[in-house]
Order: C-alpha cells, then structure tokens, then sequence
C-alpha cells in the first residue's frame, strides 16, 4: 500500500564513472562502489536520510518535509567527503547532485514476495531530470532553506 507524502529527494550520481570503471578491474569497481555505498549511508544516516536503493553509480535518498537545511547541508558534506575519497583513490569520478522537495507516492512496491520501500511519481522524475554539475537545488527547496544553508552551496 502506497500513500502520497511530501519528501526531500535527492538524485546522486558519479561524473566519469563509466568511462573509468573500463580501465580498472572489476574487483576495483566492486571495492569502490561498496566504499560509495558506505560513505552515502554513514553520511546521509545521521541527517534523517534514508537511501531507498542504489544502482551502479547511482543513489536515490529521502528525508522528511520540514529537514530541509538538513538534507542539503548533508548532501553538500557528501560530495565533499567523496570527491575528496575518490581523489584519493585515484578516481577521477566527482559527486554530482540534484536534490527537490514535493509529493510523491511512498510505499511498498515490487514483484509479490519481494516488495520494497520505494518513491514514485512525478517530483521523482522531475528530480532526476534536473541538471546539475555538482550540487543542483530546485527552487520549490531553494525557497525552504535558511541563508546559512544557501551561503554553503557551491
């Protein structure tokens, strides 16, 4: 069962990663990615951000409506953590973010048997769609952030 409800969603995604994962070995990718994963979830977590799912290079987190400073004060930590993270490792791959605030549908989806939490709907999409070359906001969340929050956006 699925209901409507307005979260902070935020679109992460590493710039070159397909170009280098072709010149490492796959052990490197796997280290590397779980080291991602990790560093999303440890950073996102004490926040209130929830990491729906992962996909490659790719995570998609919420927060609650009303953590908006938080959402995006922890998103800008991200990708100052990773960059610094991936530089160090010898990947060239960056951080780049789109993160929005509206309705969506949440709740319990997938085949029967295996459903998972999920976000769906338009300001999903719309998240994704956003163009950004390091950290995008929309401005329906631009709106909703204190001047502290702004002041920190790259």
């Amino acid at each position: 069962m699925s209901e409507t409800r307005t979260l902070i969603i935020a679109f992460l995604d590493l710039t070159l990663f397909s170009v280098t994962s072709t010149k490492v070995s796959d052990d490197a990718i796997a280290d590397t990615l779980d080291g991602w994963y990790e560093l999303v979830g440890a950073t996102v977590a004490p926040s209130g951000g929830r990491v729906i799912k992962t996909i490659g290079d790719g995570a998609l987190i919420v927060w609650d409506d009303g953590k908006h400073d938080d959402a995006v004060g922890a998103v800008i930590a991200l990708k100052q953590q990773a960059d610094a993270w991936l530089a160090q490792r010898g990947w060239p791959c960056r951080v780049m973010a789109k993160v929005h605030v509206g309705p969506v549908r949440a709740g319990d989806f997938g085949p029967a048997g295996d459903k998972r939490f999920d976000v769906l709907g338009k300001n999903v999409n719309a998240t994704a769609m956003m163009k950004s070359t390091g950290v995008a906001v929309s401005p329906e969340l631009r709106g909703k952030l204190s001047a502290a929050t702004i002041a920190q956006l790259p």
